[in-house]
């Protein structure tokens, strides 16, 4: 529920705004500075004094001298802005953690992320990326690629995403994605640079093209950045989010089930000599066929990502590898369609809740009513 709060000089609506922050702790608000000037903030958030920030009697130092919208639903302040001003609804970049009353200091994530442009150009910057394989195997065991990026803009702020495009003759397209982890500063060699951080990485020669964007997006207006930090159009966003989960290598995702198998590379799977998590299972030629076979839907209890989400889940499933891991064997060769399941992660939990694990039907029958 929207609640808004604006006086002149008084001390008591001023009171009236202190109260709902108090009552709400976990809640947001809009500083209304103008009708084409609005600024999203965490009811934590101390840029404007905590929830305790006095007012004289004379109504001088109130907080709502400038309207105050406030919600427990950032969405909500969304939608009101969009119907109350032309301009962009812009975040606070200075919010800062409160501590509660029992003493443990919370840090909530922004209300509203922006999504920045990077750009990578192989030949004038070789290093970056050098050993891609390992940058690759290192994101998906959970050590993601963290850089300082050249960036001409101030703009992006830590939690914003980050995308970034390989540029170039060759392998041109959106290879990379993670967030921004400081914002723009000066470095010690006088350049302006912002840290990033990656972690899900798309194999070479499965870059995302600026055209399958412009396409996917419907998007109508000219869209080619030319250089790092640009921020980039909502519709863009959802395009690239989507395409890149239909890619198939959602790879966080899947990062923490308990299986642990022989790792190959490659099809057929290589000698038996490594031990990793869930590796036939995140090998993306098979997982790639196996949901060309299968579809997206949950083998066991038919949830469907992007039925459930929207373009968020486009293309996110999980892939269960059903032969028992005593009859791997050195030089097997998966086969995606007969040694593959499409499952969502709640189910794939279940199978691997005990060993032996249960099988598909096992689980099918603990559902059925």
């Amino acid at each position: 529920m929207i609640v808004e709060f604006q006086d002149s000089n008084n001390s008591i609506v001023h009171e009236e705004f202190q109260e709902w922050r108090r009552l709400n702790p976990e809640g947001f608000f809009l500083n209304c500075k103008s009708r084409s000037n609005l600024m999203l903030h965490f009811v934590v958030c101390q840029h404007h004094g905590n929830a305790e920030w006095p007012c004289d009697e004379d109504g001088y130092h109130s907080l709502t001298k400038k309207m105050k919208v406030c919600s427990t639903n950032s969405t909500e302040l969304e939608q009101w802005a969009g119907s109350n001003s032309t301009a962009k609804l812009k975040s606070c970049s200075d919010c800062v953690p409160l501590s509660r009353n029992s003493g443990e200091s919370i840090m909530l994530p922004k209300a509203v992320s922006d999504c920045y442009f990077f750009l990578w150009n192989p030949k004038k910057d070789p290093d970056s990326f050098e050993n891609y394989d390992g940058v690759q195997k290192g994101a998906l065991a959970d050590r993601p690629y963290s850089t300082q990026w050249i960036c001409p803009s101030t703009k992006p702020r830590t939690g914003d995403i980050a995308i970034v495009q390989r540029t170039g003759n060759q392998n041109n397209g959106v290879f990379a994605k993670g967030v921004v982890t400081d914002k723009p500063h000066v470095d010690d060699n006088g350049v302006r640079v912002v840290g990033l951080e990656l972690n899900m990485f798309l194999p070479i020669g499965e870059e995302i093209s600026r055209e399958e964007i412009i396409t996917a997006a419907n998007y109508s207006a000219k869209w080619m950045p030319m250089a790092s930090g640009n921020v980039i159009p909502e519709q863009i966003t959802q395009a690239i989010l989507s395409l890149w989960n239909k890619r198939g290598h959602q790879a966080t995702l899947e990062s923490s089930l308990p299986e642990e198998v022989n790792q190959q590379k490659g099809l057929p799977e290589g000698a038996v000599n490594q031990i990793l998590v869930n590796a036939y299972e995140r090998n993306a030629k098979a997982r790639k066929r196996c949901i060309e076979h299968y579809g997206l839907d949950c083998s066991v209890c038919g949830f469907n990502f992007e039925a459930a989400y929207g373009a968020p889940g486009a293309g996110l499933i999980h892939v269960h590898h059903l032969k028992p891991l005593n009859e791997i064997k050195e030089n097997y060769e998966v086969d995606p369609v007969k040694d593959l399941r499409p499952v969502c992660p709640n189910c794939h939990a279940i199978i691997h809740s005990r060993t032996p694990v249960f099988t598909i039907d096992d689980v099918k029958e603990m559902m059925a009513p």
